[in-house]
């Protein structure tokens, strides 16, 4: 065949030849950019599945808890260490008394009073008036609120146990002269206000007028209110009880206080040294403020590390008694033998249903209904009730008064401040 033949039929061939030959080295191509985007992909997946798997064993949800909550504490800084400067020594006393010693004792003298007195069945009894006379407490007096004495409290460098009830009468009033001025910084037309926009979280024991609180009541607090923009805060002081939501806050005053004693009166220095991790982030508001409750709820608290709710819990549950809860839930059943009797228990996921099992000794209840994760948080942590608030009206003070309070009632001292007289603690300056 000549060299023009060959070329001829090359020529006609061509056409078929190199669209079939394109058509192979593209499948050919497809198929090597297949496996590559495949194997991609699986690299993509499995990176998705680390990230993933990153997140559920990190703290990093909390982190970001963390850096919005100091976040939101250093924009109110700036009013408050300007707030702070200008406040008089009386004042900074008041704030200081509050923080070191007065936050507790105050709300057992503005709110229980009251309730122990509509509760108590005999009228004409006297109504005991605890007073926490603890030495600790007296000492924090002396020494951080009033380091140089002031006539607002005598300071004997010994007590004539036949003095004691002078004694306490005095240091009551001195204690709701203290109160009263803090009363009055709420009143200054520079004291910090809240925008509206804030929620605030306040844990506490459920006294029996907090049980009978239903959607659409309302409650007043008589007492100064100490709250937080952390709500694991609030849960660990519910002490098993109640953890107040407040909003719809607009135009109220509220007082920054730092998780600290107050040593120093230069307070732009003392709040900036602080550290973020330890803060309480509280807002304390003032007294007399009434909330509606939109809505209640009983839920298991967030946090196990509560330093009142978890502490000495008898209603803490065993292993045992976990295992017992998931059981009757049908989460476990119970084989046994006919010669030796016992048991074995495994989990529902490795057997026969126990909806649909024979087995007399197992529950009915089919565990795809029942959550197990939910079972044990159920009864794993405690359960508070959370009542959720709007702020209803802002009803008007007046001065705190010792003869009103102390109105039929007599002083009474509890074991706890009686035995701290008896410990060795430092003497009194």
């Amino acid at each position: 065949m000549s060299s023009n033949e060959i070329q001829s039929k090359t020529n006609q061939s061509t056409p078929a030849q190199i669209k079939q030959s394109k058509s192979k080295s593209k499948s050919k191509s497809k198929s090597k950019s297949k496996s590559t985007i495949h194997k991609s992909t699986s690299n993509t997946k499995s990176f998705k599945s680390f990230k993933s798997l990153k997140a559920r064993i990190t703290r990093r949800s909390q982190r970001k808890f963390d850096v919005e909550r100091v976040g939101r504490i250093l924009d109110i800084l700036p009013q408050f260490n300007k707030f702070y400067s200008k406040l008089s020594a009386n004042e900074i006393m008041a704030v200081k008394y509050y923080k070191g010693a007065g936050s507790m004792f105050q709300s057992k003298l503005l709110a229980e009073y009251n309730e122990d007195s509509k509760n108590s069945k005999d009228k004409t009894e006297k109504r005991e008036l605890l007073f926490p006379f603890h030495l600790f407490q007296e000492q924090r007096l002396r020494l951080d609120i009033f380091p140089n004495g002031t006539d607002l409290l005598p300071f004997n460098k010994s007590l004539d146990i036949k003095e004691l009830p002078k004694y306490i009468e005095t240091s009551y009033k001195a204690r709701i002269t203290l109160l009263n001025r803090l009363d009055k910084i709420y009143d200054r037309k520079d004291c910090p206000r809240m925008t509206g926009k804030e929620i605030l979280f306040r844990g506490m024991g459920i006294n029996p007028a907090i049980k009978k609180l239903k959607v659409g009541d309302t409650y007043l607090f008589k007492n100064f209110i100490s709250t937080t923009i952390d709500r694991n805060i609030a849960e660990r002081f519910s002490r098993d009880g109640s953890v107040f939501i407040f909003m719809n806050m607009k135009d109220i005053p509220f007082i920054y206080m730092p998780n600290s004693k107050m040593y120093s009166n230069d307070f732009s220095k003392f709040i900036m040294a602080q550290e973020p991790l330890s803060d309480l982030s509280e807002y304390t508001l003032p007294r007399n403020l009434e909330f509606k409750i939109e809505k209640i709820e009983k839920n298991p608290i967030h946090s196990m590390d509560g330093i009142f709710s978890m502490f000495g819990m008898d209603n803490a549950n065993s292993f045992a008694k976990l295992q017992k809860t998931l059981k009757k839930q049908g989460y476990f059943i119970t084989n046994t033998t006919n010669t030796t009797e016992t048991t074995e228990t495994t989990n529902t996921t490795n057997t026969t249903n126990p909806a649909t099992s024979t087995n007399p000794a197992t529950s009915t209840t089919n565990p795809a209904t029942v959550n197990k994760n939910e079972l044990l948080e159920k009864n794993l942590f405690q359960h508070v009730t959370f009542y959720y608030c709007t702020l209803h009206n802002w009803l008007p003070r007046t001065p705190i008064q010792y003869e009103e309070i102390a109105k039929n009632a007599k002083f009474v001292l509890d074991k706890m401040a009686l035995d701290s007289w008896s410990r060795e603690l430092p003497r009194f300056m």
